[in-house]
């Protein structure tokens, strides 16, 4: 049984990491909970806000760059919805 995909948190040492490739539902779900997380807004509104720029230079909070950090994984379809 497959380990459920939990935002990633900073203490986490890379061995605790689930290393299977996740489903595109898993990868939604796990963008959308790492955004709620550090942003306390959704992976859809994050998503809405990172293409309008309302971000900035996301280097200089490292919140928004571990929610960036995953968006590989939600746009690698092209899928910019929540598929559920």
């Amino acid at each position: 049984m497959r380990a459920a995909a939990v935002p990633i948190r900073s203490h986490q040492n890379p061995e605790e990491l689930n290393s299977e490739p996740l489903t595109s539902q898993e990868a939604w779900g796990l963008f959308d909970e790492t955004a709620q997380l550090y942003l306390a807004i959704s992976g859809r509104e994050f998503l809405a806000r990172f293409d309008r720029g309302t971000f900035g230079d996301i280097d200089s909070d490292p919140r928004v760059m571990r929610v960036a950090s995953l968006l590989p994984l939600v746009r690698k379809s092209g899928a910019r919805q929540n598929p559920f």
